[in-house]
């Protein structure tokens, strides 16, 4: 699948409960983290998506409830997610250069709503195939 993809919209993924060596969202993210493909993390669903956001653009995340009122992580997360940082360390890339500003992607952090969600992947993404129309 990953070689007939562009990029990844990254919603909600079990934080527990889930089979293989760290969450299904997370292996997601490390492929396109891999291959350079561009990232949208929505992070409004909570689960495994909004622990990405939390390490990798703690700002964006500030308004959600805080990660001390959940059930501690299952270690296969954590090390999941230091997977990923040492990913980006390695490339010198995490997956933001996906055509949303700043604030763009802040906004996509923090949508729950599936038509904002599409709308800013979308306008992400067909800005990264016009460069001259990043307004």
């Amino acid at each position: 699948m990953t070689t007939n993809t562009s990029a990844r919209i990254v919603i909600g993924g079990k934080r527990a409960g889930f089979q293989g060596i760290m969450p299904g969202i997370l292996e997601e993210v490390l492929l396109a983290l891999e291959r350079k493909q561009p990232l949208y993390l929505a992070g409004g669903f909570g689960g495994a998506t909004l622990d990405v956001i939390r390490n990798l653009r703690p700002g964006y995340a500030e308004w959600f409830p805080p990660a001390s009122d959940a059930p501690p992580p299952d270690e296969r997360l954590l090390k999941g997610l230091g997977q990923i940082d040492e990913t980006i360390a390695a490339a010198k890339w995490d997956g933001f250069e996906n055509g949303l500003s700043e604030d763009e992607n802040c906004l996509q952090a923090a949508s729950y709503r599936p038509s904002e969600i599409a709308a800013l992947g979308g306008k992400g993404m067909g800005r990264l195939l016009d460069p001259k129309g990043m307004t």
